[in-house]
């Protein structure tokens, strides 16, 4: 929906390639380091495919299993920094990616719903993009996307 966050920066001819695939770097934190292995043609899987293939990446990265093609070739980046208690943060994006989707801890927050104050669960989201490719209004338009699907995950399971 948003295909500018699929693109990436060619140094050597110095253009913009546009991907025909989504292939998701899952930011994995391991005794050796911070470690990216990549789900390949994500937007040609279903969610439990991918939910799937994520637990078997991260049990490689944290045994030390993951082959160099496993880490190479992302579109972009998922960083959660949430399982280790963190909230808010800014993810670094990594060259030649454009953009990187941050995710914090879900923690209770006052809210108002129907004009009352109530206590609610919110998840700390961050999305950080090259403006070289990427406009403002564009990434708030696909973060409103990402909220929105993730506010209704029936609609996150039917666009996956």
């Amino acid at each position: 929906k948003y295909p500018a966050l699929n693109t990436e920066f060619d140094d050597a001819n110095g253009e913009v390639v546009h991907k025909h695939y989504w292939n998701i770097g899952i930011a994995a934190d391991t005794d050796r380091g911070l470690l990216v292995p990549v789900v390949k043609h994500a937007d040609r899987k279903s969610m439990f495919e991918i939910s799937d293939e994520i637990n078997e990446l991260a049990v490689k990265a944290r045994d030390g299993k993951l082959t160099s093609d496993e880490m190479k070739g992302a579109s972009c980046t998922i960083s959660n920094i949430g399982s280790a208690g963190g909230q808010w943060f800014t993810p670094v994006i990594n060259h030649p990616e454009v953009a990187i989707l941050g995710i914090g801890r879900i923690a209770q927050k006052p809210i108002v719903k129907d004009g009352e104050i109530v206590a609610a669960p919110v998840l700390a989201l961050s999305l950080g993009y090259k403006h070289r490719q990427i406009d403002g209004a564009t990434g708030q338009n696909a973060m409103n996307h990402i909220k929105r699907l993730l506010n209704n995950p029936e609609l996150l399971l039917m666009e996956g």
